[in-house]
């Protein structure tokens, strides 16, 4: 969970620094060894990275991604909660305006059939998404007397699912949200494809704000 934390978080940064910066760099390691810098390109497919998928690379994403998470690793989790509240917050906004910007779009509920072809990948993505259970001891350790354990897990854990639910539906629904047509894949993340979108500059902004919501639970692990 946390590496995949960090990959995300330094591919959001690099298509980052691509649009802010018009250029983002890397240290190839593989196939080939030496400094490798890409251009923003508008008309660029759909890549989860914007080095590829065949190169193993140390980007401007990664080192920017150490750069926000190591000083928060190394206080306690009750002195860094500060950017937990501002994660949680932050996240919230993103749901809204993605739900909202998928709704906006038009749905086509024949989109989503009831059962998928393959559910090769549903596994680590629930995985993935609910790992937090391996910090609540430390939790537990460090919330004030009067916090219910129960309460807490419960009404996160419903929440938790209900946002994943909403925003799942009605990105699947979205009309202009085509994965297999523009990339020729289904397993392309939304990120990727909110970020190419034209439509509305603040779902890109809220695309590149996620990347708080990513870095946020580096230092938790």
């Amino acid at each position: 969970s946390n590496i995949s934390q960090i990959v995300e978080s330094a591919q959001v940064l690099d298509y980052l620094l691509l649009v802010v910066a018009n250029k983002t760099c890397a240290l190839e390691l593989t196939p080939d060894v030496g400094l490798e810098c890409i251009e923003y390109n508008p008309s660029i497919g759909l890549a989860d990275s914007p080095f590829g998928s065949t190169q193993i690379v140390v980007s401007l994403g990664m080192i920017l991604t150490l750069a926000i998470s190591l000083p928060l690793g190394y206080v306690n989790l009750d002195d860094n909660i500060w950017f937990q509240y501002l994660s949680a917050v932050i996240m919230v906004i993103i749901w809204l305006e993605w739900c909202g910007q998928s709704i906006i779009d038009g749905q086509d509920l024949a989109k989503v059939a009831a059962f998928a072809a393959n559910q090769y990948q549903v596994f680590g993505n629930i995985l993935f998404n609910y790992a937090v259970v391996v910090s609540i001891p430390s939790w537990v350790n460090e919330k004030k007397p009067g916090v219910s354990i129960n309460w807490t897990i419960w009404s996160t854990g419903v929440a938790t699912i209900l946002m994943y639910l909403t925003l799942g539906w009605l990105s699947a629904c979205d009309v202009t949200l085509d994965y297999e047509a523009t990339t020729g894949t289904d397993s392309v993340e939304i990120l990727t494809l909110f970020s190419k979108k034209t439509t509305f500059i603040l779902t890109k902004i809220m695309v590149y704000l996620f990347v708080i919501t990513l870095v946020s639970g580096i230092p938790v692990w």
